[in-house]
């Protein structure tokens, strides 16, 4: 009978949506009005609940995605920052304490095996440094969301920006101040060779299909065979 205004005994749908417009009118109007804590925080969650799910049986992904989201919007700003910093500080400890360690360590497996340190180095090293990256790479890009993969592509491309800046320049800081021999020209060339032969292709495309990350994990024995060849073949040092 609320519906049926003209008393027709059939509801249209003017009639419908007016009366449900004038339901969450009398709803709000009774919500500013409640007295105790309880009835406005029940009506709070009326208005935050959708009459509808659309995505009934979702993964838990997403619902973990948004527990993490909320998580992030709970802390403040000043929270986010001390964390920030606790983290970073925390690792650039914990690198300091096992960089030289792991440095005594390659030596001492390259001297006991008989394999160039440089090899060991290659080989081993770069999976202990860049451990943390390749995990936390993973766990964004299985989540097949946009905002996470382009993270999983910020923190790659950071990784490989401090890579070719920072940790160059103090190598070559540490070859100038104390005045070491360079002996390096072949893995410089063969590293260079790999970027301009990445690059040319990086640069003519923005999207690649998945047969480049193929082609790209290729170059990392491919390199590794041009510096063995230009050492022991061409006595390239």
């Amino acid at each position: 009978k609320e519906l049926d205004r003209d008393g027709s005994g059939k509801i249209s749908y003017d009639e419908l949506r007016d009366g449900i417009h004038r339901w969450f009118a009398e709803f709000q109007k009774s919500a500013t009005h409640c007295s105790t804590p309880q009835e406005r925080n029940s009506s709070k969650v009326f208005e935050s609940t959708p009459l509808i799910n659309l995505e009934e049986g979702g993964g838990g992904d997403d619902e973990d995605d948004d527990d993490d989201e909320e998580e992030e919007e709970d802390m403040s700003k000043g929270a986010i920052m001390r964390k920030s910093a606790t983290l970073l500080l925390g690792g650039t400890l914990l690198v300091a304490l096992f960089s030289d360690p792991m440095v005594d360590a390659v030596a001492s497996f390259s001297t006991s095996s008989g394999i160039p340190a440089f090899f060991v180095s290659f080989l081993v090293t770069p999976f202990a440094s860049n451990a943390s990256e390749l995990v936390s790479s993973l766990q964004f890009a299985k989540k097949k969301r946009i905002k996470n993969i382009s993270l999983t592509y910020s923190q790659v491309y950071g990784a490989v920006t401090m890579n070719n800046t920072m940790c160059l320049g103090l190598f070559l800081l540490v070859v100038w101040y104390r005045d070491l021999t360079w002996t390096f020209s072949s893995e410089v060339v063969t590293t260079m060779a790999c970027i301009f032969a990445f690059g040319a292709v990086t640069s003519t495309r923005l999207t690649f299909p998945t047969y480049w990350a193929i082609a790209s994990l290729a170059l990392y024995p491919v390199a590794l065979a041009l510096v063995y060849f230009l050492d022991y073949y061409v006595g390239w040092q």
